[in-house]
Order: C-alpha cells, then sequence, then structure tokens
C-alpha cells in the first residue's frame, strides 16, 4: 500500500516537472522570439533622397557670398540678374549679382572694372585699375533696406578668372563702404562668380 501512494505521489511530481519544463520551454522560446524580432531591428534603412543640384526656376546655387558687417550671406542667385558682360564702347566689364540668404535675406552688388582681364582693382585708382563697387541689403523698396558704395572708401577686387563668353568671371573683394547715413561698412569674405553673357556696346 505504502509502494502504491509512493508510486502515485513519483507519478504526480514527474508530470508536474513536465508542466513545468514545457512552461519553461514556452517563456524562453517567447523571450528568443520577441529579441530577434524587436521593434525596428529588421526594417530596411532608408536612403536619404539626394541634393537636388540643378536650377529650379529661375534660381540657381552659384559660388557668391560675403561677410557685411557682422552678417555673413551665403547667396543662392536669381540666374536672369547674376551675370557678366564687357561693354565694346566703354571698354569695362560689369558684374551683377542679385539673390537672396536664407537668414538674411536679399542682397545684391555690382562690380565694375576697366577692360576684360584677370587683376587687382582699387576704388582709390584711376585709370587702368581703377574700381567702381555698391552694394545692397534688403528688398528694393523696403524702408530698412541699406545702400552701401564704395566712392569714398578703399575697396578692391581680384579678379582670378575671366573667361571668355559662356565661360566665367571669377574673383574676390574685401575692403570698406559707406551707407546712405555715410557710416563706414567691413566687406569681407567677398566671393563672387558668374557666367559672361554676350559682349554689349
Amino acid at each position: 500500500m505504502i509502494c502504491i501512494i509512493a508510486l502515485k505521489f513519483n507519478i504526480n511530481i514527474i508530470q508536474t516537472m513536465k508542466k513545468f519544463s514545457l512552461t519553461l520551454l514556452f517563456a524562453a522560446a517567447a523571450v528568443i522570439g520577441i529579441s530577434t524580432t524587436g521593434c525596428g531591428g529588421d526594417e530596411t534603412p532608408v536612403n536619404p533622397k539626394p541634393t537636388d543640384t540643378t536650377e529650379t526656376g529661375n534660381e540657381t546655387q552659384v559660388a557668391n557670398s560675403v561677410r557685411v558687417g557682422l552678417k555673413d550671406f551665403s547667396i543662392v542667385t536669381e540666374t536672369e540678374r547674376t551675370f557678366g558682360s564687357y561693354s565694346t564702347g566703354k571698354n569695362e566689364t560689369g558684374v551683377i549679382v542679385f539673390g537672396q540668404d536664407s537668414k538674411n535675406g536679399d542682397i545684391d552688388f555690382q562690380i565694375t572694372f576697366p577692360g576684360k582681364t584677370a587683376g587687382t582693382y582699387i576704388t582709390s585708382e584711376t585709370g587702368a585699375n581703377s574700381l567702381v563697387f555698391a552694394l545692397g541689403t534688403g528688398t528694393a523698396g523696403d524702408l530698412r533696406r541699406q545702400e552701401h558704395e564704395a566712392s569714398t572708401t578703399i575697396l578692391t577686387v581680384t579678379v582670378t578668372e575671366y573667361g571668355s563668353v559662356g565661360g566665367k568671371i571669377k574673383g574676390t573683394f574685401s575692403g570698406q563702404v559707406k551707407n546712405a547715413s555715410g557710416q563706414i561698412v567691413n566687406i569681407t569674405k567677398g566671393i563672387f562668380e558668374v557666367i559672361r553673357k554676350a559682349d554689349t556696346i
């Protein structure tokens, strides 16, 4: 009788152990399943969209930038109003840049120098190395727009490349200008790059 009771007790223990083992097995499988199928681990990475460097409308990014006082302008230019051109009648080159900086707004500048060759031109000089420079910040017609010119200050432009028609006119500039109130404003880190259009008379 005691043997039968002990045998039944042992069978109950074995069955309980089997249930417990199965429970542990299912729990372990669930943990493994969660760790291998977690959120986001198997997702295929999405490649970022490449930056579009083509023209959009009449705007294009060209290497034109300048610091006016303490404001930096990295200029997204307006294609139709940004160019260089040589005047055969006046024997001078005009470089015009119109555009805007995403933070500091509209800006434009104009450089005029004699001839059509690379070289250094200075506002205080006359003759072959003379230079005319003007710059405006802000929207035309807005009361906050600032006009600057360098007729009574020293500003230097170095033309580093002067291409043929369809090529580039490139260079750097720095110096000082005066605003409409007569205040002197420092111009630094000036860079221009424009396409040379057909010569004018």
